[in-house]
């Protein structure tokens, strides 16, 4: 016997995040640089903007040392883990990802660095709506297709009876009823 929550029917369903593709569309994740820069100076009370100078911007798309597509996955891995999925099938798609997205979507790699907690935002999303579909697909076979046999039955159901509380003591402090205190019964 089962009950027909999604909760529990989840738990007689396989699914696998590899099922679904490591991919992340232009639309769902996009890194825009633009060349002009702006300097944002807080001077006491006083908000001071202006352009930037060209000269004194750094090249954004350097190297450096511990950006490393495996160190992006192990920090991924940190701000998506998943109760429902093990983390050695969610470092494989996390890894995925982000060889898809450096090297099939050519976004480099520090780009990808400076961006972590968007895509970290983006990921989670996408595994969430990746186990809404399961939930539906789940509900839906299991309460609503052809083959599904669902029963009603109350053999197991809670059965009240006369003095089923008589031991339990009941309250006899105060109350409120309708905005006045009374006492207990």
């Amino acid at each position: 016997m089962v009950f027909g929550d999604t909760d529990v029917l989840m738990e007689y369903q396989e699914w696998a995040l590899s099922d679904y593709p490591a991919r992340l569309t232009p639309q769902e994740f996009d890194v825009v640089e633009t060349a002009n820069t702006f300097e944002i100076d807080l001077d006491g009370n006083r908000l001071q903007i202006s352009a930037g100078d060209d000269s004194e911007q750094l090249n954004s798309n350097i190297d450096v040392e511990d950006w490393t597509p495996s160190a992006l996955v192990q920090w991924l891995d940190r701000k998506v883990r998943d109760q429902w999925i093990s983390q050695v099938e969610l470092l494989a798609w996390l890894g995925d990802i982000v060889t898809y997205l450096n090297r099939d979507r050519g976004i480099p790699l520090s780009q990808l660095m400076r961006c972590k907690f968007i895509l970290a935002r983006k990921l989670k999303a996408k595994i969430n709506g990746y186990r809404q579909a399961e939930r539906d697909k789940v509900y839906q076979l299991t309460l609503f297709d052809e083959g599904a046999r669902v029963e009603v039955s109350v053999d197991h159901g809670v059965e009240f009876f006369d003095e089923m509380y008589a031991d339990v003591p009941k309250y006899r402090g105060r109350r409120r009823r309708g905005g006045e205190m009374c006492a207990g019964d």
